[in-house]
């Protein structure tokens, strides 16, 4: 379950959906949904929200709108919400022909027009109230929920069809594959890129993007993974680092590991110059990204006040104090 909106949350009580800001409740529906997977995002004053159900024989996924406070009325099958454009109208996508297709609905839900076919990937840019896709021919675009605006040509950065892109804070784009990565400005250009060998490893972070912006857009870190991830498994994992008009990523950290798990994660977050990393083996560090020698080392705090499952994975939220 997720939601897209600052602080929220989806939950399900007893087969009925909610959502919650800061242990509030703001929306409760009035019918029981069976739900396997809920998806919302949370407009000024309505909630878009599509679920997965349970049963042989019935379309996956439903899309319906609720006004805050109101009731839930189904929209179609298929179909599941991106995000909500500056005018308050709603951006949703839907498979067509194994491509995804955009839709563009009023605010209560009436498809106003259909306004992108056979696109390869499409991401929802909560800073902009944009959506970011990626054409079949690898050109980078924006739809702002009245025009498309071409940002970037993916081919002549180097990238591939099995690319993959990510919306930053900042109002940086990231755009990765196995052997490159970029980051653009909103408007397309070159914020800066890095290139590695081919096989070296895989990039992962937390987020789609494997990309983690500053807060202020002014740099931005991932992890490189080396070795075959998997439980019992060992290999190293690097902390890089990008600053405007970098052609070259900065390595800031470098550490073996044990992996505890074939589905792992390593995450980063920001708080000002220093980037916090956690990994699933409970490796903590917390780091100066201008001066990475001055580290403080939290995993031993971390794997003292956690728990850990049966392949070592370490049960604990570590992030920076607000």
């Amino acid at each position: 379950m997720a939601v897209a909106g600052a602080g929220a949350s989806v939950v399900q009580r007893r087969d009925r959906i909610a959502v919650l800001r800061r242990g509030h409740e703001l929306w409760r529906s009035s019918g029981r949904f069976r739900a396997a997977g809920v998806f919302a995002t949370l407009g000024p004053r309505a909630l878009a929200f599509s679920y997965d159900r349970y049963g042989p024989g019935r379309a996956r996924e439903s899309l319906y709108l609720a006004p805050l406070g109101g009731r839930e009325r189904k929209l179609g099958d298929n179909e599941r919400p991106l995000g909500w454009t500056r005018s308050g109208q709603l951006l949703t996508w839907r498979y067509d022909g194994g491509f995804l297709g955009l839709d563009l609905r009023a605010s209560d839900g009436s498809l106003l027009r259909r306004v992108g076919a056979r696109l390869r990937e499409a991401r929802f840019d909560p800073a902009g109230r944009s959506v970011l896709a990626a054409t079949r021919s690898g050109l980078l675009e924006r739809f702002d929920g009245q025009r498309w605006r071409r940002l970037a040509d993916l081919g002549r950065l180097g990238f591939g069809r099995q690319s993959a892109f990510e919306p930053l804070a900042g109002g940086l784009i990231g755009v990765l594959d196995r052997s490159r990565v970029a980051v653009l400005h909103r408007d397309g250009s070159v914020f800066a890129s890095g290139r590695f060998p081919a096989g070296r490893g895989r990039l992962s972070v937390a987020g789609q993007s494997g990309l983690v912006a500053s807060a202020t857009g002014s740099a931005v870190a991932f992890a490189l993974t080396s070795g075959t991830t998997g439980y019992g498994k060992g290999g190293r994992e690097s902390l890089y680092v990008l600053r405007p008009g970098d052609r070259r990523a900065r390595e800031v950290y470098a550490g073996r590991l044990r992996f505890a798990a074939c589905e792992r994660w390593a995450s980063l977050s920001w708080q000002g110059d220093w980037l916090l990393y956690a990994t699933t083996e409970g490796k903590t560090l917390a780091l100066d990204s201008r001066a990475p020698t001055r580290r403080v080392d939290l995993s031993g705090l971390v794997r003292r006040l956690a728990s850990f499952d049966a392949q070592r994975r370490v049960h604990a939220q570590v992030e920076w104090a607000r």
